[in-house]
C-alpha cells in the first residue's frame, strides 16, 4: 500500500508522516548492516553494484510515497545516521558537513555541529598534515644517519634534504606568508650535498615548524581565505589566496612525503605498512 501525500494540501497529511518516521526507523536500523555487508560483498566475490541497484530501486519507491521534498530531508537523516557509524579512524569527524538540523537533534553530542566549507577545508587540511607527518616519522625511525644522507647522485635529494626543504617551505608559506613571521628562508641551503646538520636536528626543526602550521591552520578566519599573500615574491608564484596556500602546502608536503617513504622503502628493505598492510 502506498501512501501519498497532496502535494497542493498545505496541512500536514499525518499518514504521509507516520511513514517517513516507519521508514526513518527502519533505515536507522537497517544503516550499520548495509555498511557491514558493503565491506563484505568484495571478500565474497558480489560485485558491490548489486546493493547500489538494490538502493536505486529502494529509493525511487519510497520517493513515490513521501514525496521528493521529504524523501531529501529523509535521505540527510539517512546520511547522517551512516555518517554516525563509520569507524573515527577511517572517516574522521571533521571531514564531512552535516545538516544542522540532523546533528541538532542527535543526543549525546557524538556528531559535530554543521561546518561550512571553509571550516571542512581548514579542517581537513589540518587532518592531513597530521596523517603525514605520522608517516614521515615511522620513516625516520627507521633511518640510520648514513642513510638520511645518502643519495644516488648530485640530480637527487637525501630524505635529509628533503626535510629541511619541507621545513623551509612550510615556514615561508604558512608562518610567514600567512602568521606574518620573517622571512628566514635560504632555499638552496636545503639542498646542500654535505651535511650541513643531524638527522635529529632536522627532523626535530621539521616537526616543530609543521605543528605551527597547523596550529595555524586552526586558527584562520574563514573571512580570510580569500586574502591575497606573496610569500614567494622573487618567484614566478605570486599574488596566491590563503586558501591556495594552505592547499599548495598539504599538496606539496604528500609529494615530499611520498619520496621520503620510498628511500626508506629501499633502504629498510621492507614494506613500512603506513596504511592497510598489502597481502603477502
Amino acid at each position: 500500500m502506498r501512501f501519498v501525500s497532496n502535494p497542493r494540501s498545505s496541512a500536514p497529511n499525518p499518514r504521509s508522516a507516520l511513514t517517513i518516521l516507519a521508514i526513518q526507523q527502519l533505515f536507522h536500523r537497517l544503516t550499520p548492516r548495509l555498511i557491514r555487508l558493503r565491506r563484505i560483498l568484495p571478500l565474497i566475490r558480489i560485485h558491490p553494484a548489486l546493493l547500489n541497484r538494490v538502493h536505486r530501486v529502494t529509493g525511487a519507491a519510497i520517493q513515490a510515497a513521501i514525496g521528493k521534498p521529504r524523501f531529501v530531508r529523509l535521505q540527510l537523516e539517512l546520511f547522517t545516521a551512516r555518517y554516525a557509524y563509520f569507524h573515527r579512524k577511517t572517516h574522521n569527524l571533521s571531514m564531512i558537513i552535516l545538516p544542522a538540523r540532523s546533528c541538532s537533534e542527535r543526543s549525546g553530542g557524538k556528531i559535530p555541529p554543521m561546518q561550512t566549507v571553509a571550516q571542512n577545508f581548514l579542517a581537513f587540511a589540518h587532518t592531513r598534515t597530521e596523517r603525514t607527518r605520522q608517516e614521515i616519522v615511522r620513516c625516520l625511525e627507521q633511518l640510520t644517519e648514513e642513510q638520511a644522507w645518502r643519495r644516488g647522485g648530485d640530480h637527487e635529494n637525501s630524505v635529509a634534504n628533503l626535510l629541511l626543504h619541507l621545513e623551509g617551505n612550510i615556514r615561508q608559506w604558512i608562518l610567514h606568508g600567512i602568521d606574518g613571521q620573517p622571512d628566514v628562508r635560504k632555499r638552496d641551503d636545503e639542498f646542500t650535498i654535505t651535511p650541513t646538520t643531524t638527522l635529529a636536528q632536522a627532523r626535530s626543526s621539521f616537526l616543530a615548524t609543521l605543528d605551527e602550521a597547523s596550529r595555524i591552520f586552526g586558527s584562520i578566519p574563514e573571512e580570510r581565505l580569500l586574502d591575497r599573500i606573496n610569500p614567494q615574491p622573487n618567484s614566478t608564484w605570486l599574488n596566491h589566496t590563503i586558501l591556495e596556500a594552505v592547499f599548495q602546502v598539504v599538496g606539496h608536503l604528500q609529494l615530499h612525503a611520498g619520496q621520503i617513504i620510498l628511500l626508506t622503502k629501499q633502504f629498510a628493505g621492507h614494506d613500512l605498512d603506513l596504511s592497510m598492510p598489502r597481502k603477502r
